[in-house]
C-alpha cells in the first residue's frame, strides 16, 4: 500500500519534531572531591554526553573514564585528561556508552567534576525516575569502624561495586588511603570532617588495606556499604 504525501509528510514532521525535542541536560551527574577517588557507575542515558572538569587549585588531574556497560566487550579505558599542571577548566565529548564511571586522580585540594546528557523528553523522563529511584535505594552495611587517631584496618569486601565513608565527630584533618595488597593505590582523600563526610566507590572485591591518619584523641567512623 502506496503512502499518500500528505501522510509522508507528517510522519517526517513527526521525526523532525522528536530530534529537536533534544536538549543538554545539565550538571546530571556531580562531584566534588579531592585526591584518589572512583565515582559511582552512572547510567548514560542518550546517545551523547560531556565531562566537564575544574580544579580549586592549579595542580596535577587526571581523569579516566571506564566502561561499565553489561557487554562481554567493554570499550577499552579512556583519558579524559592527564596533565601535571591543570591551568584552566576543560571539557570532553563523548557517545555511545550504557554505563560508566570514573577514576579520578586529582589535587588533594579539591576538584570538581559533572556531566552533562543530551536527552530527548522521553530518555529525560526515564533518566529523572532512575534518579529517584536510586535516592531511595539504601545501601547495606558490611563493614564498621570506629577509633582514634590513626589506625590501619584489613578489608576483604564480599561484593562490588562497594562504597567507603568516613566521618568524624569534630571538625579536625583526616586522611584516608585503601591500597591493594600489591600496594595499588585505590583511594586517597584529605578532608575536613567539619565538611562532611568522605567517599568513594570501588570497583573490585579485592582485599585491601585501609590507613586512616588523624589527630590523636578525636574519634572517626568508617563504614563499607553495598548495593542490596
Amino acid at each position: 500500500m502506496r503512502t499518500s504525501p500528505l501522510l509522508a509528510l507528517l510522519l517526517l514532521l513527526g521525526i523532525a519534531l522528536q530530534a529537536n525535542d533534544s536538549r543538554w541536560v545539565k550538571n546530571a551527574y556531580q562531584w566534588r572531591a579531592g585526591g584518589t577517588v572512583c565515582t559511582q557507575i552512572i547510567p548514560l542515558y542518550g546517545a551523547d554526553f560531556r565531562i566537564h572538569y575544574t580544579q580549586r587549585h592549579k595542580g596535577p588531574l587526571k581523569i579516566t573514564l571506564v566502561d561499565a556497560s553489561p557487554s562481554s566487550k567493554p570499550r577499552p579505558s579512556r583519558l579524559v585528561v592527564d596533565t601535571k599542571n591543570l591551568l584552566s577548566p576543560g571539557r570532553r565529548d563523548y557517545s555511545g556508552y550504557q554505563k560508566a564511571y570514573l577514576i579520578v586522580e586529582g589535587d588533594s585540594r579539591g576538584w570538581e567534576i559533572s556531566v552533562d546528557l543530551y536527552l530527548d523528553s522521553l530518555t529525560e523522563w526515564k533518566w529523572k525516575s532512575a534518579q529517584e529511584e536510586s535516592a531511595q535505594t539504601k545501601l547495606v552495611k558490611q563493614g564498621f569502624w570506629v577509633g582514634e587517631g590513626s589506625q590501619q584496618i584489613s578489608f576483604t569486601p564480599k561484593s562490588r561495586p562497594w562504597k567507603l565513608v568516613g566521618r568524624g565527630e569534630k571538625p579536625f584533618p583526616m586522611k584516608i588511603t585503601v591500597r591493594t595488597q600489591d600496594q595499588q593505590l585505590l583511594f586517597q582523600r584529605i578532608t575536613q570532617t567539619a565538611q562532611g563526610e568522605s567517599w568513594g566507590w570501588f570497583h573490585s572485591a579485592v582485599p585491601v588495606t585501609i590507613t586512616v591518619e588523624a589527630p590523636q584523641e578525636l574519634p572517626w567512623s568508617l563504614e563499607a556499604l553495598v548495593l542490596p
